[in-house]
């Protein structure tokens, strides 16, 4: 099955474990396109830390409200048309976080869709998906 993101790709940056790689400004030490169109951390051959971006598309399929949830245990940033919507700013394996949400306006057509994500080791996880405004839910991460 094929997931909701469109033209899904994936670089890696070079990082610190201090936080989110310069990136944009730095040559991505890798880039393909993952399948399936979610997000996920798949088994990784990248030398750790690294910023993880992924970036692509999503059908909107009405005007409205749509509200992200969002949780991680490293830190990551959620941009949606290139806004910062939400910012993850904890390191911790060690704890249980609670999802945090953001509430976008969007209009139909497609939005782009940016995750930047600070991997320190295969431990790492997360968790993405979108209420649309009737209230149903879309999943673009793979659990």
């Amino acid at each position: 099955m094929k997931g909701p993101i469109q033209d899904l790709s994936l670089s890696v940056y070079p990082s610190t474990s201090d936080g989110l790689g310069v990136i944009k400004t730095a040559k991505a030490t890798t880039k393909n396109k993952p399948l399936l169109g979610l997000i996920h951390l798949i088994p990784l051959d990248v030398i750790t830390p690294a910023t993880l971006v992924w970036e692509g598309w999503i059908d909107i399929k009405e005007d409205g409200d749509y509200i992200f949830f969002y949780v991680s245990n490293y830190q990551s940033l959620l941009k949606i048309n290139d806004k910062e919507v939400i910012i993850h700013n904890s390191n911790r394996i060690d704890q249980i976080m609670q999802p945090t949400q953001s509430r976008v306006s969007l209009t139909k057509g497609k939005a782009h869709i940016e995750l930047q994500y600070l991997y320190l080791d295969d431990r790492g996880w997360l968790d993405l998906f979108y209420l649309d405004p009737i209230k149903q839910k879309v999943q673009l991460s793979k659990k």
